[in-house]
């Protein structure tokens, strides 16, 4: 009986181990559409702590931005704070503060 020894790594030439072919195919876009390189201003320290904070959610910079604008993570005010809804979206929504700063949201209950 003869036995076959799995190769190493180093044993394939380039682009011949057979998991390279598989990153070579184009994958399909998570939300149906592809994601557009952005240009985002921050601080070194806002910028750190925004990965950081994405880091301990298990998530990239860019699907953190993603899941916050699609309003996948919820954001809330302050306790205290009134907020007025200005737009409904099938499940997400845009609200305002007295102060004028908009937050992300998500409706957990019908608007009857």
């Amino acid at each position: 009986m003869v036995c076959a020894v799995p190769r190493k790594k180093s044993d394939f030439s380039p682009g011949e181990h057979p998991h390279s072919q598989g990153n070579l195919q184009p994958r399909e876009p998570m939300y149906g559409e592809a994601k557009k390189r952005r240009q985002l201003l921050a601080t070194d320290e806002g910028w750190e702590g925004f990965k950081a904070l994405a880091t301990s959610m298990g998530l990239s910079a860019s699907e953190l931005v993603e899941r916050l604008g699609r309003g996948t993570i919820p954001l809330e005010a302050p306790q205290g704070d009134v907020l007025t809804v200005v737009k409904w979206g099938n499940v997400h929504c845009k609200a305002v503060d007295a102060n004028g700063a908009e937050y992300a949201c998500k409706r957990v209950s019908s608007p009857d």
